[in-house]
């Protein structure tokens, strides 16, 4: 059994024994997910509506073995995310969330990929530890991230950009 079956059957299995679903209806929704094109369960869950978000996030706490946090509204450390480009952490599935000391907690849809301590590890030497999120809220807020850092233009890039203006006309004045 791979890795994607093991992770269906254990979500499935989690929101059964949290009452969410029926183990009929588990047992319907994994036959309709394997006949789409969607790539993640989780996201196949959602989108057919059969169960709420904060019940899908239990499931997975209930899997992994993690706390499992929405990222929906949370802030994150700019200078954290600005060690990470934002197509590895879109391709993943994962966001730094914060750190202490030497440690860095990271909110992974998939904590326990194989590669993704390397990968993390490939940009910073940080002890990782992890907790467990929605690879779409995951997306979506370092998708944010970066868009809002490159549209904002801080006070101080545009002092030192009016400074650089004005000691080249200086320059050519001479």
């Amino acid at each position: 059994m791979n890795q994607e079956q093991i992770l269906i059957e254990g979500v499935s299995n989690a929101l059964v024994q949290e009452g969410v679903l029926s183990r009929e209806d588990a047992l319907a929704l994994q036959k309709a997910f394997s006949e789409t094109e969607v790539e993640r369960f989780e996201e196949f869950l959602l989108a057919e509506d059969v169960v709420e978000k904060q019940d899908l996030l239990n499931a997975l706490q209930h899997f992994y073995q993690l706390d499992a946090i929405d990222v929906v509204g949370m802030l994150f450390d700019h200078d954290m995310l600005r060690k990470f480009p934002l197509d590895v952490m879109v391709r993943v599935g994962f966001i730094p969330y914060q750190q202490d000391g030497d440690v860095l907690e990271v909110i992974a849809a998939r904590p326990q990929d194989s590669e993704l301590l390397d990968i993390i590890g490939s940009y910073v030497s940080y002890d990782i530890v992890f907790s467990v999120g929605l690879y779409r809220d995951i997306c979506d807020a370092a998708k944010e991230f970066y868009d809002e850092s490159v549209a904002v233009v801080h006070e101080d890039d545009i002092e030192e950009a009016a400074e650089e203006e004005a000691q080249e006309v200086v320059q050519e004045e001479e």
